[in-house]
């Protein structure tokens, strides 16, 4: 019997309860119906005030300090410009701990660039798949070295299964990673399910691995999981996490520091 539009929309409000969004494709498979009569649905619950419309689905109405879904990678204009003092705190406070003669992984993103350019003068080796990193770094004292693999994304970077391979006969002494966001329940994630993969091999081929992180992205969730606190030693920030977070993280052996 076919489903009744009112059916349907109480369907989508579970589902949004049990999963925190969802996506039109999944909707329109799971109800049996086309994409477009998906996206009527949610434009009419959207404007009735249950739930909020977002790039390829819908998540639930946010109220101060709720959970946010990320789902479209700003530009990279838009995050060079975004927490630019705090990103730059948080990249002066790590620099202090590298040595001379280490050899590190440095992801991509704009705090881990800023961290590029606060170790230009040290004489370091860097590992790393950003191509805007690795440009960057172009006549410094540090010795920089890319993996093999495919060169793709909006910064860009190198990625796909040979990058991959290449990582993981490698070990550093300390990995420096980005996030698009941190959870409530203290899981890191990314934009890009690419270099969500980077970022996880680089978890378990580093001594000592320390997430680069603003405040900016705390309480939100993004497409791909990275990990969880239990893989990330230190998280270096500029304000705590807010309290639930912040013990989630402790419980599983993050140490946080606030870089001022």
């Amino acid at each position: 019997m076919k489903m009744t539009t009112a059916q349907r929309h109480e369907l989508i409000l579970q589902d949004l309860r049990s999963e925190g969004f969802v996506s039109v494709p999944a909707l329109a498979e799971r109800l049996g119906v086309s994409d477009m009569t998906i996206r009527r649905d949610l434009g009419r619950l959207a404007e009735t005030g249950l739930l909020e419309r977002t790039h390829g689905g819908a998540a639930p109405v946010r109220s101060p300090g709720a959970l946010h879904v990320d789902l479209v990678e700003p530009s990279l204009k838009d995050r060079l410009h975004a927490s630019g003092a705090q990103k730059l705190a948080i990249a002066r406070t790590a620099a202090r701990m590298v040595s001379p003669g280490q050899t590190i992984a440095l992801d991509i993103g704009t705090t881990t660039g800023h961290l590029a350019a606060e170790l230009r003068e040290t004489q370091v080796s860097i590992y790393t798949s950003s191509l805007k990193i690795a440009a960057q770094m172009a006549g410094s004292r540090a010795m920089v070295y890319v993996p093999g693999g495919l060169i793709a994304g909006i910064e860009p970077s190198i990625v796909g299964a040979r990058a991959v391979d290449h990582l993981r006969q490698l070990n550093f002494e300390i990995a420096f990673l980005g996030a698009s966001s941190l959870s409530e329940n203290g899981t890191f994630f990314d934009y890009s399910l690419e270099d969500a993969e980077i970022k996880r091999v680089l978890t378990e081929v580093s001594s000592q691995v320390v997430m680069l992180l603003d405040s900016s992205k705390f309480n939100r969730v993004s497409v791909a999981s990275i990990c969880d606190g239990s893989k990330v030693d230190t998280l270096i920030t500029d304000q705590e996490p807010p309290e639930h977070t912040r013990a989630r993280l402790v419980e599983r052996g993050t140490k946080i520091i606030i870089a001022k």
